[in-house]
């Protein structure tokens, strides 16, 4: 309840889940299980200032687990709800650019629009320091000069609409059509507030690029980089 009030904060209902030996945790499952409605605004602050709320919440959890066992050892579950550490790793895009450069597929930096040759790197469009994210649609090809330039820094909102065309031709030759668009597509749906009505279009993802470029420049103020 709202304080003060008896309005509910919030709204629930329940599904049916049929019994079975594995499940798949996918968008239909969760669907099934039921729904759970936030409000815009809990929902926003709790994206601001999570950084503050999680260890909260985190910490009445663990106490509320070891009170219901008292069997597990001291620091049992902390250890188990804790988060794995993400390596920063874009090797699996770099052998795919490769990959496509061998079969005379051209390849460019999306930033500068330079045609890359012999070496290249592969940036994250959203710097994993600030946002630790080894997803696809985040790994782009960039020339090594142009990558070291923007280093921890986030693409302007100018610099992010003149690479769109570049960004969306490299996101069309690597995934679509592949065994890893179907991976492509749910990374995007999990991380970026994509437009309901482009859920699974390439123009739709670029619209939850904007939108998240957005959220981090106004939530963590990140410095903001733009091609020379």
């Amino acid at each position: 309840m709202y304080p003060g009030t008896q309005d509910q904060v919030f709204e629930y209902g329940s599904g049916h889940i049929r019994s079975s030996n594995a499940i798949t945790l996918d968008l239909d499952f969760l669907k099934a299980v039921g729904t759970l409605r936030v409000p815009r605004r809990v929902w926003e602050a709790l994206a601001r200032h999570a950084s503050w709320i999680e260890p909260s919440i985190l910490s009445r959890w663990v106490e509320l687990l070891e009170n219901y066992d008292g069997t597990a050892p001291p620091g049992a579950y902390r250890d188990a709800l804790s988060w794995p550490n993400v390596e920063h790793s874009t090797r699996e895009v770099r052998t795919l650019a490769a990959q496509l450069q061998e079969s005379g597929g051209p390849l460019y930096c999306v930033w500068s629009g330079k045609r890359l040759n012999d070496g290249y790197d592969i940036d994250h469009c959203f710097p994993f320091k600030h946002w630790p994210n080894n997803h696809l649609w985040n790994l782009l090809p960039t020339a090594p000069e142009v990558n070291s330039g923007k280093s921890d820094s986030l693409p302007s909102a100018q610099q992010l609409h003149k690479a769109e065309d570049r960004i969306l031709r490299w996101w069309n030759q690597a995934y679509r059509q592949t065994d890893y668009e179907s991976r492509f597509y749910e990374e995007a749906q999990v991380a970026l507030p994509l437009p309901t009505e482009q859920p699974t279009s390439l123009d739709g993802l670029l619209t939850g690029l904007r939108r998240q470029r957005v959220r981090l420049r106004t939530d963590q103020q990140i410095a903001e980089w733009s091609a020379q």
